[in-house]
């Protein structure tokens, strides 16, 4: 299930990514101007947005996985109805339906789903490595995407092809990566995942949430500011900048957006090593030099130091999941820590590094998320039973 998960974001991020180059540019070839580009692309945020919360509390009834297998033929209509549609209205409905990501990195609900079923797939190792895996296979392939892209527009200029008529077949490639996720999530249902789905129901308040909810709360603000900060700048209104200001072609924004998320799928490897908190304490400490280049080399140049220094908000979550007491991982369960021991009765802790997680078997991965249950919960009644602070004895304490 965890290989599964990678593979999904995998082709995901490899559509988005693949999307971002021309997403801006094919919206300027059909009339849109600048105002309505930034119109359309806030719109299809904000719904990412509303549909991730409606979802997630889906979610908890009926499985992350089932979620995802309704949602993500979106993907494929959306792709499909840019592809064919002339309409600047029947556009808008084909870019909010279809999930589209101008970031060029994670939209709609799927991050949050795939984020609750990785740590009950880890069968050894640190928790925050594994969520540190997980973001470079979701960089790199849009980083690849973003490289295909350009190199494909460019092949079909020389090829004759009409520009229009290569956007419109850059979205049915688009559409394919919605039915390659269908049947990837497909082969991750599961019988249990709606019984085990009401029972974590129960045991959750608002929004899905239980003890954790301060943390979680602080961490969404946390990303907030940055995803704020980092929407002035998103992947396809670059593009589109890029084009404008310095009439870049596709191939050579392709080449650029790979090589600065090759730079941030480094950066996600180095923290796992490193920890998850010192990367975010650099970041977005250098201001933006777009505006004051006096040519495209020293704005790219921007770009690849920022990307250098990656989003704190993923690698501060995955800490976060590993260490806020009582976070639930959605219909799945998992134990909240990074070892066998719980949050304060760690044993043989691994050394972090950069070799890839190791998942779990699914035969008989139920009965062992049931003992991982039985144990947390033990651990639960001897910490409120526990005289001593968790902390230990202090000296000359004879209790």
């Amino acid at each position: 299930e965890g290989r599964l998960v990678l593979a999904a974001k995998a082709v995901r991020t490899f559509g988005f990514g693949w999307l971002s180059v021309v997403l801006a540019l094919y919206l300027a070839r059909r009339g849109f101007s600048a105002a309505e580009i930034g119109g359309v692309f806030t719109a299809t945020m904000v719904e990412d947005a509303l549909l991730t919360m409606g979802l997630s509390a889906m979610a908890a009834r009926i499985g992350p996985v089932r979620v995802m297998v309704f949602t993500t033929p979106l993907i494929a209509v959306g792709g499909i109805i840019l592809a064919l549609a002339n309409a600047k209205g029947l556009l808008l409905v084909g870019a909010i339906l279809g999930t589209l990501s101008p970031t060029g990195q994670e939209a709609g609900p799927f991050t949050a789903m795939e984020q609750a079923l990785l740590p009950g797939a880890v069968k050894s190792g640190s928790t925050t490595r594994v969520f540190g895996w997980y973001n470079v296979f979701g960089f790199l392939p849009a980083g690849l995407g973003a490289l295909a892209s350009g190199l494909s527009l460019h092949w079909a200029a020389d090829l004759g092809v009409d520009e229009l008529s290569a956007y419109r077949a850059m979205f049915w490639v688009y559409a394919v990566t919605g039915v390659a996720l269908f049947v990837i999530y497909l082969r991750m249902g599961r019988p249990g995942d709606c019984e085990s789905g009401a029972a974590a129901a129960r045991t959750t308040g608002a929004f899905g949430l239980h003890r954790s909810r301060n943390v979680v709360f602080q961490l969404a603000g946390l990303q907030g500011l940055d995803a704020l900060a980092g929407g002035f700048t998103i992947q396809s209104l670059l593009a589109y900048w890029f084009h404008l200001r310095f009439n870049a072609e596709p191939e050579a924004v392709g080449l650029l957006f790979f090589g600065t998320n090759l730079l941030s799928a480094i950066s996600f490897l180095l923290a796992t090593r490193l920890g998850p908190l010192r990367p975010a304490q650099h970041h977005g400490l250098h201001p933006p030099a777009f505006e004051r280049s006096p040519a495209a080399g020293a704005a790219d140049a921007d770009l690849f130091h920022r990307r250098s220094l990656s989003s704190p908000a993923p690698s501060v979550v995955a800490d976060g999941r590993a260490h806020a007491p009582g976070l639930h991982h959605g219909a799945r369960g998992s134990r909240g820590t990074s070892g066998r021991g719980g949050l304060h009765g760690q044993r043989a802790r691994p050394r972090p590094g950069l070799r890839p997680p190791r998942f779990r078997h699914r035969d008989g991965d139920r009965g062992q998320r049931h003992a991982l249950l039985l144990e947390r919960r033990a651990e639960d009644r001897l910490r409120r039973r526990a005289v001593l602070p968790l902390s230990g004895r202090g000296p000359g304490d004879k209790r």
